[in-house]
């Protein structure tokens, strides 16, 4: 397999890829690859000449105790049918991670269902999540100002909320006025919305899944506000006939515990370590660089 960086004259063959492994709903297909796709942070693997797997790096920086530490989120893992079961990803995550290594990046992290696909590779889960459930309840939005369209007053009121939540926490990702834009972008092509207080204290991100009013992210001052932002939400939920509100909540959101199971929703791996080591021996320092315990913030949206 020859493993090379995308060019433009790839991005059919990614785009291909792309709708094989996760389909290409719209309007997300459209909005990803105009918005998000690099060719430069796209790495392809190629057999007998055709596009056979591709992954795509996305740096991010985290502040870590204090300090600003650079990450890189592994996103777009993909193999194309006829080329699966040959180790194929396999052989381009480690060539993936070996850059990273020699790129100055100190972690990697990455969001999955197939747990033993990456521990072989040092990957192990260090963000955690807490499913919970809360019934849709009648109630006053008053106070919030609602949008599939954020403004850059929008997107300043968020950010300000974000800094505020994120102040005491650790591990969380550092967002520029761009990314913030991004980030929430993503979700609204969902068909969901962004909801502000007028007091700049809590934000709520949003969209309908099924039956259910599912909460992206939560953006909370303190832990008044969060009780403020959940009851919006659930009204909502019951506004627009939705039967619960879902959300994936941090571990160290300030709410009282629920019996949900607790959920791994980042893998991490460092990769500012000698990459001969075993799988073990990276997964222990892995969680030894992100020992942070409660104070590691897992954001919804990266």
């Amino acid at each position: 397999m020859i493993i090379r960086y995308a060019s433009a004259e790839d991005t059919p063959e990614v785009k291909a890829l792309w709708a094989q492994a996760f389909g290409d709903r719209q309007p997300y297909y459209d909005w990803y690859f105009r918005r998000v796709y690099r060719p430069e942070r796209t790495l392809l693997g190629f057999s007998d000449g055709a596009a056979a797997t591709m992954l795509q790096l996305a740096p991010r920086r985290l502040s870590l105790r204090g300090e600003p530490l650079n990450a890189c989120y592994i996103v777009g893992v993909a193999t194309a049918p006829a080329y699966r079961r040959r180790g194929y990803s396999h052989r381009l995550l480690r060539y993936a991670l070996g850059e990273l290594h020699h790129g100055n990046c100190a972690v990697a992290l990455l969001n999955t269902d197939l747990d033993g696909f990456y521990e072989p590779l040092g990957f192990t889960p260090c963000y955690t999540l807490r499913p919970l459930l809360f019934p849709a309840k009648a109630g006053e939005l008053g106070g919030w100002r609602e949008t599939r369209a954020p403004n850059d007053g929008f997107l300043s009121g968020c950010a300000a909320v974000y800094q505020r939540m994120t102040a005491a926490l650790d591990g969380y990702v550092l967002r520029s006025a761009g990314d913030l834009r991004r980030y929430i972008e993503d979700w609204l092509c969902d068909g969901g919305s962004l909801l502000l207080h007028q007091s700049a204290a809590a934000y709520l991100l949003w969209y309908a899944d099924g039956d259910y009013c599912r909460l992206v992210e939560a953006g909370y001052a303190d832990a008044a506000a969060l009780r403020m932002a959940l009851s919006a939400a659930q009204a909502v939920a019951a506004r627009d006939g939705l039967r619960q509100l879902l959300w994936n909540a941090p571990l160290n959101a300030p709410l009282p515990p629920q019996p949900q199971p607790l959920t791994a929703h980042l893998w991490a791996l460092r990769t500012d370590i000698e990459p001969e080591l075993a799988a073990a021996e990276k997964a222990a320092l892995t969680r030894e660089l992100l020992n942070a315990g409660t104070r590691l913030w897992a954001n919804e949206i990266c």
